[in-house]
């Protein structure tokens, strides 16, 4: 019975080990990042022609040959702060739609893409003031401009590979020049220009399209910004009065001691002077005139009261009244 427990056991850790190296190994693969699409609307767009001295930035681009004059675009694009830095260009795509193609004797005729290697401006860029350009110089043929093909592509390595030296600063990033390769046969193609109606994703302006991985976003520290206290409100300060200079206050002066007031006296009483009292003449007169002229009737007199004379300082005796009575009539 032992020998059968052991033999079971024994069986039983010999399948565990048997199923345990049948089970597949599973090996770590790095994961790969899905990439991620950009579209890009152009920052200024334009072109020039031969003998043409005014600006052409306003109107759709045109390149190629037609009728004896040469016409060159040109275009730029601008990498948005979104990319990053040290992302991986997976593809890259220039789209240009197509307005009108003019296409003679050649029917798919190559076109030439060159880096612009200094700074421009669409609002002063003529024929006379063209920048140059360099390599890599990328070739592409778009064949005619009908309905179902209006869009132009430039892509590939080549196209790849310039914008991640844009991108990486590799080579300055002016922008492309776009004209005929060959000026042995006469072609012109007349493409879409930028303006605020025209961008992506509603308009038909040129794109360019990216598409690119592992990009490294630096994202600012935000710093703790201290609160501010609450400032009390400040209440109005009653405006100061000016303060009066105090004036010098004079010395006082002595004051004299008042004199003793002398006791008044009895101021005498003046005693009138006694005159001789005279009776008025006029009384006399028309007494001695009523006495000459008119006859006097005889009224009863009225009772006479005693009268004391009052006793005075003897007088001079008056004139006599008959002479004087006869020098008023003489003088009458």
């Amino acid at each position: 019975m032992k020998r059968m427990l052991t033999f079971a056991a024994l069986l039983a850790l010999a399948m565990i080990v048997a199923l345990a190296g049948s089970r597949p190994r599973v090996e770590a693969r790095p994961s790969r990042q899905t990439p991620i699409l950009v579209v890009l609307n152009p920052i200024q767009d334009t072109h020039v022609a031969t003998g043409i001295k005014t600006t052409q930035d306003n109107v759709p681009m045109k390149t190629g040959l037609w009728l004896g004059a040469e016409y060159i675009s040109y275009i730029q694009f601008e990498f948005p702060p979104s990319m990053g830095s040290g992302a991986t260009i997976v593809s890259a795509e220039l789209q240009l739609y197509c307005l009108k193609g003019e296409i003679d004797v050649e029917k798919d005729p190559e076109f030439q893409l060159s880096p612009v290697v200094r700074a421009w401006k669409e609002r002063d860029l003529v024929w006379d003031n063209v920048p140059n350009s360099s390599g890599p110089r990328l070739s592409a043929r778009w064949g005619e401009c009908t309905d179902g093909d209006r869009w132009k592509v430039v892509s590939g390595d080549d196209m790849t590979n310039l914008v991640q030296r844009w991108y990486d600063g590799a080579i300055d990033n002016y922008g492309l020049e776009i004209k005929k390769k060959s000026d042995s046969n006469v072609a012109r193609y007349t493409f879409q220009h930028e303006t605020a109606q025209n961008r992506y994703p509603l308009g038909n302006a040129a794109r360019l399209v990216i598409e690119y991985e592992g990009a490294t976003v630096d994202t600012p520290t935000i710093t703790p910004t201290d609160t501010p206290s609450v400032t009390p409100t400040p209440s109005n300060t009653p405006t100061p009065t000016e303060t009066p200079i105090p004036s010098d206050t004079p010395t006082p002066s002595n004051t004299p001691t008042p004199s003793d007031t002398p006791t008044p006296t009895n101021t005498p009483t003046a005693t009138p002077e006694s005159r001789p009292a005279y009776m008025p003449l006029a009384l006399f007169s028309w007494d001695l005139r009523a006495a000459d002229e008119m006859p006097v009737e005889p009224t009863a007199e009225p009772p006479v009261e005693p009268w004391t004379a009052p006793v005075a300082e003897p007088a001079t005796a008056a004139p006599r009244l008959s002479w004087l009575a006869r020098l008023l009539q003489q003088l009458r």
